[in-house]
C-alpha cells in the first residue's frame, strides 16, 4: 500500500500541471511547386481536400520524458548496444503534440507536429490571458500522389500574441520562421527556400475545462533542399478538453 503512494502523489502533482486533448478538421488546399522530381506530372500540383486530427496538450512532462526515452532506446538498438537515458518528468512547460491526414483523388497529406511554448509574458496585470509567446518547434509535412511521396520539415521559432475579447473569448495571432531551411536550401543553390507559418485563432471556452476553437493558418516549406517548395493554406474548427491547468 505504502509503495504506491509516492508514484501516485507524483502523478496526481504532474496531472495539475495541466493537460488536454483537441480533435478538429476543415478544408485544406495543398500545393507542390517546383517539379523538378517524378512526384508531378506537369509543374506544380494544386489539390483541395479536407484534413482531420488531433492534438495532446501536455504540460506535465510525461509525454517528453516518455519520447526521449524511446529515442534512447532507440539508440542504443541501432547502435549495437550502448547506455538508455530515461529522463523524468519535469512539469510546467506546455507542449503540443499534433497528427493530421487527410486523403482526396489519389493525394494523401500527413503532418506530425511538437510545439513548446518556451516562455509566456503576461501584458496585463488586470487581464491574465493578455499574453506573449515565444515557442519552438518541429513539423513535417508529406504529400503522396503519383506513386511518388515529397516530404518537408521545418524547426519553426515562433512568436504568439494572445488578447482576450470578451470573458471566455480570447484571440491569438502566430507567426514563425524556420533559420535553419534557408540555409541548407540557399547554400545548395535551391529555387525555393524561404519558410514561414502564420496564424489567427479563436478560442471559445464554455466551461473551465472544455471549449471550441477556429483555426486558419498558411504554412510555406522547402523540400528538397529547395528544389521544391510545399504550400498548405487551411481551416480548422475543433472541440478542447483540460485537465488542471491550461495554455
Amino acid at each position: 500500500m505504502g509503495r504506491g503512494i509516492g508514484p501516485a502523489l507524483l502523478l496526481a502533482a504532474s496531472l495539475a500541471a495541466g493537460c488536454g486533448v483537441q480533435a478538429h478538421l476543415g478544408p485544406h488546399q495543398a500545393q507542390l511547386s517546383g517539379g523538378h522530381n517524378g512526384f508531378t506530372k506537369v509543374e506544380g500540383y494544386d489539390q483541395s481536400l479536407t484534413t482531420m486530427g488531433f492534438a495532446v496538450y501536455d504540460a506535465t512532462g510525461m509525454i517528453l520524458a516518455a519520447l526521449t526515452g524511446a529515442g534512447s532506446v532507440a539508440q542504443a538498438q541501432n547502435a549495437g548496444g550502448g547506455t538508455v537515458v530515461f529522463r523524468a518528468p519535469v512539469p510546467g512547460l506546455w507542449t503540443m503534440f499534433e497528427y493530421t491526414v487527410g486523403s482526396a483523388d489519389g493525394f494523401d497529406y500527413r503532418l506530425g507536429a511538437a510545439r513548446m511554448n518556451i516562455h509566456t509574458w503576461q501584458l496585463s496585470d488586470a487581464e491574465p490571458e493578455h499574453k506573449l509567446g515565444w515557442g519552438l518547434g518541429f513539423y513535417g509535412v508529406s504529400y503522396t500522389a503519383n506513386d511518388n511521396t515529397e516530404d518537408a520539415w521545418a524547426l519553426p521559432l515562433s512568436l504568439a500574441w494572445t488578447l482576450p475579447v470578451l470573458p471566455g473569448l480570447t484571440t491569438s495571432l502566430s507567426a514563425s520562421l524556420d533559420p535553419l531551411n534557408p540555409v541548407l536550401a540557399g547554400g545548395t543553390g535551391g529555387e525555393y527556400w524561404f519558410s514561414y507559418e502564420a496564424s489567427a485563432r479563436l478560442d471559445w471556452m464554455a466551461l473551465d475545462w472544455l471549449g471550441a476553437f477556429a483555426l486558419g493558418q498558411a504554412r510555406q516549406t522547402p523540400a528538397d533542399t529547395g528544389e521544391t517548395q510545399t504550400r498548405d493554406l487551411y481551416l480548422q474548427f475543433g472541440l478542447m478538453a483540460f485537465f488542471g491547468d491550461r495554455p
